[in-house]
């Protein structure tokens, strides 16, 4: 399953605040915007391992999303 359906879907599930921001994540992935540079412009979604973990893995090849 793509990436973008899947967080839109937990998002809705969760609501609340996280639930808006896990929405912002699946509209910018939608928008072509890669993973890793979502994950920085939504604070407090993940934890900065998080953020760098998909940064490393964007880096060296290892994290491929697909956005629909």
């Amino acid at each position: 399953m793509p990436l973008a359906p899947a967080v839109e879907a937990f998002g809705c599930e969760w609501g609340g605040l996280f639930g808006r921001r896990s929405l912002r994540l699946a509209r910018a992935l939608r928008g072509g915007v890669q993973l890793a540079d979502a994950l920085d412009g939504i604070r407090g979604l993940t934890p900065n391992s998080g953020r760098v973990a998909a940064r490393v893995g964007a880096s060296v090849g290892n994290l491929v999303v697909k956005s629909s």
